[in-house]
């Protein structure tokens, strides 16, 4: 008999790309910021950003530009 179960999503740390260790997420169904243990903290400390809608400081910590256009 064939296994029909998905196999499950091997999430990513968001900042490097390697497999994660855990995620903060506000919820258990919102795949959040995937972490390795090498950027535990720095997720930590970027998931706290979001959470205060921090963009900037969250763009600086990751690396990256969340600025939307109007």
């Amino acid at each position: 008999m064939e296994n029909t179960k998905p196999k499950p999503e091997i999430l990513k740390c968001h900042k490097c790309g390697k497999p994660s260790t855990g995620r903060y997420s506000p919820d258990i169904d919102i795949a959040g910021l995937s972490f390795c243990d090498e950027h535990k903290e720095l997720m930590a400390a970027a998931f706290y950003c979001l959470l205060q809608n921090d963009t900037k400081t969250f763009d600086q910590l990751m690396g990256t530009d969340l600025a939307t256009q109007k």
